[in-house]
């Protein structure tokens, strides 16, 4: 019983905090499953991208944190500056919701040269075990409103991207997993954000690209 309030009461600030478009673009389902899965990665991680204090403070007061050995599960291939992981558990199912920001010029890669000394925010839900790939998919193609742009892969990991930019920001969202289909994997929402520059807007004014109300 503390878990479901503890996701109620997160979810609602999260709506608030979302304001008239995040409420009006769909509420969250009323059982589990891949549409409340994907609603769910919307309202915390791509609402909200690159902001990470307000996915923190929101995660903080509502979730079970994690530290020490059990945080270092979640640590990416890239060293981070910051890294937090909160667990949270909705109809029996295990959620882990992790941010991580890099240092400057880390992560956006030698395809993306105008970002090279970007920062990167990102925000992961990882899914549960069980969580079927086919329909995490397509809610999220029907959320983005879009087939994937591209597609990647790493070894036994494969993922299905969707990419937008400004001047000073470049959004990767994606749904990975086992590249055999094997359901599990996780949904990610990153911005490199480079740093200000005379006459581009700033960070916090170009969010639009990782909105699903504002599509990449």
């Amino acid at each position: 019983m503390r878990a479901a309030r503890a996701v109620g009461a997160a979810l609602a600030l999260l709506l608030q905090l979302a304001g008239p478009a995040g409420a009006e673009s769909g509420l969250l389902p009323a059982e589990g499953g891949a549409a409340r899965t994907v609603r769910l990665f919307d309202l915390f991680c791509m609402t909200h991208v690159p902001d990470l204090d307000t996915i923190a403070h929101i995660a903080s007061e509502n979730f079970e944190e994690l530290t020490g050995a059990v945080l270092q599960r979640y640590r990416p291939a890239e060293e981070p500056e910051v890294l937090r992981a909160w667990r949270f558990s909705e109809f029996g199912a295990e959620f882990v919701l992790v941010t991580a920001r890099s240092a400057p010029g880390v992560g956006a890669g030698p395809d993306e040269p105008d970002f090279a000394a970007a920062t990167s925010y990102d925000c992961t839900l990882v899914l549960p075990d069980d969580a079927p790939q086919g329909g995490i998919r397509d809610e999220m193609t029907a959320l983005m409103n879009r087939p994937p742009d591209d597609f990647l892969s790493a070894g036994p990991v494969s993922a299905a991207r969707w990419k937008g930019r400004t001047p000073d920001m470049l959004v990767n969202v994606l749904h990975y997993g086992p590249a055999n289909g094997d359901p599990g994997g996780g949904l990610k929402s990153v911005a490199f954000v480079s740093p200000p520059s005379p006459g581009k807007a700033a960070a916090a004014t170009v969010l639009s690209s990782s909105s699903p109300r504002r599509r990449p």
